[in-house]
């Protein structure tokens, strides 16, 4: 992740992002490059990034840009007894985004994405997937790509905006509805409660 500074003196920050693991969990961490890194690496890292942005520092005064690459996601959701209700994984995420003072850009894809039901008694124990038709080699499943303007101060002007979803299938029972809306009732509800003075 690089943000850079123009031309009042804003130092560049230099932001690495690194994934580790620890037994069944992973943690994400981020580290100030120049602060944290050997100088090999940030002297090979700084030089390579000062090259590709040093024209545009002189004509932008701020500009912010993350690129994300991830093979893949799994998400768990358990409930307080504890049991695992649902279990969703996203492969190959590619997300680049680039805001400058002029415009925004934006463009996010998902190659796969699946959600199995973990439940003991359910009938469908994938609960949504892409069709039998789709093939991830082509197309992502999902794609979304935007480039809004900042000409306009009182509108969202967008010079382009398209979201594709690939056909999907999708399968739940009367069990899991109940229990996943007694799960987010019962999460709502505690996230209402306040304590008493």
């Amino acid at each position: 992740v690089v943000i850079t500074g123009g031309n009042r003196g804003e130092r560049e920050l230099l932001l690495s992002i690194q994934i580790e693991a620890d037994g069944p969990t992973r943690y994400v961490r981020f580290y100030d490059v120049k602060r944290t890194r050997p100088s090999s690496f940030q002297n090979s890292l700084s030089s390579s990034l000062n090259n590709s942005n040093h024209s545009n520092a002189s004509t932008q005064l701020y500009s912010t840009k993350f690129v994300v690459r991830l093979q893949g996601i799994g998400v768990s959701v358990i409930d307080s007894k504890p049991q695992e209700l649902i279990y969703m994984t996203l492969e190959n995420i590619d997300v680049d985004f680039l805001n400058t003072p002029s415009k925004q850009e934006l463009e996010a894809k998902v190659s796969h994405i699946q959600i199995d039901n973990q439940l003991y008694s359910a009938p469908f124990p994938v609960l949504f997937c892409p069709g039998l038709n789709f093939d991830a080699t082509k197309n992502a499943f999902f794609h979304v790509s935007m480039l809004l303007s900042k000409r306009y101060q009182t509108i969202n002007y967008f010079n382009y905006f398209a979201v594709l979803v690939q056909e999907m299938d999708l399968q739940i029972d009367e069990e899991t509805v109940f229990i996943l809306y007694n799960l987010y009732s019962s999460f709502y509800a505690s996230s209402q409660t306040t304590p008493n003075s």
